[in-house]
C-alpha cells in the first residue's frame, strides 16, 4: 500500500491561470467549437469591454502587451556584439556549426581580454587619482608650514 503525500503534490504542481480573455477565445455553435483570433478580439474591443468590464479588459491588455524581461538588458554587451552572436542561416553542416562555435569562443576570449584591460586601466587610474590627492594634500600641508615628518 503506497501512501502519497498530497500536500507535496499540490505544492509542486503548476496550475494554469485562466484570464477572462480566454473565455472569449472559443465559442460553441451547434456543438461545434470555434476559435476567435487575436485580430478579431482586437477589432471587437468595445463588445469585449462591455462583456467583461473595462477595468478587467484594461488589466488584460496591460498584461498581454508588457514586454518580457530580456536577459540582454542588464548585460554589458553592445548591440554589435549581440548581433554577431546570432547564428547565420547558412551555417547548417556540423563542421560549419563547429567552426561558428569556435569563432564565438574566440570572440568571447577577446571580450574577456578587453574587459580585463579596462578593469586594470580603471584601477590604475583610481590609484593615480589617490596618489595625486596624497601629493596635493602633502603640498598643501607644506604650503601651510606643517612639518610632514612629525605627523
Amino acid at each position: 500500500m503506497t501512501i502519497y503525500n498530497n500536500r507535496y503534490h499540490l505544492d509542486a504542481s503548476k496550475f494554469p491561470v485562466r484570464i477572462p480573455l480566454d473565455e472569449l477565445r472559443f465559442y460553441r455553435v451547434d456543438g461545434v467549437r470555434h476559435y476567435v483570433s487575436d485580430v478579431n478580439l482586437l477589432l471587437n474591443a468595445e463588445r469585449i469591454k462591455n462583456r467583461i468590464g473595462e477595468d478587467t479588459y484594461m488589466a488584460v491588455i496591460k498584461n498581454a502587451f508588457n514586454p518580457k524581461k530580456t536577459p540582454y538588458v542588464d548585460s554589458k554587451f553592445s548591440d554589435e556584439q549581440l548581433m554577431e552572436s546570432i547564428k547565420p542561416r547558412f551555417v547548417q553542416a556540423p563542421c560549419e556549426i563547429k567552426a561558428w562555435t569556435e569563432h564565438l569562443i574566440s570572440q568571447l576570449d577577446d571580450i574577456i581580454t578587453d574587459e580585463k584591460e579596462r578593469s586594470e586601466l580603471k584601477s590604475r587610474m583610481e590609484q593615480e587619482a589617490k596618489d595625486a590627492e596624497l601629493r596635493r594634500s602633502a603640498f598643501e600641508r607644506l604650503a601651510n608650514g606643517v612639518n610632514l615628518q612629525t605627523e
